[in-house]
């Protein structure tokens, strides 16, 4: 089994700027072939943005 793969991205949008986030890459048991991944914001700045876009969905 490959352990928790984690890596930090960035993201460029039009409203927010820059948007770093954390991917946490985790296999799915019993299928090898998948896997979920989840990202969540690496700094304050990066979760202001995110909840700036996240406002205007609601």
């Amino acid at each position: 089994m490959v352990p928790p793969g984690t890596r930090v991205k960035t993201f460029r949008h039009e409203r927010t700027g820059v948007l770093r986030m954390t991917s946490v890459s985790l296999p799915i048991n019993g299928m090898p072939e998948c896997r979920v991944v989840t990202y969540t914001p690496s700094d304050e700045e990066s979760r202001r943005g995110l909840d700036l876009l996240l406002a205007e969905e609601g």
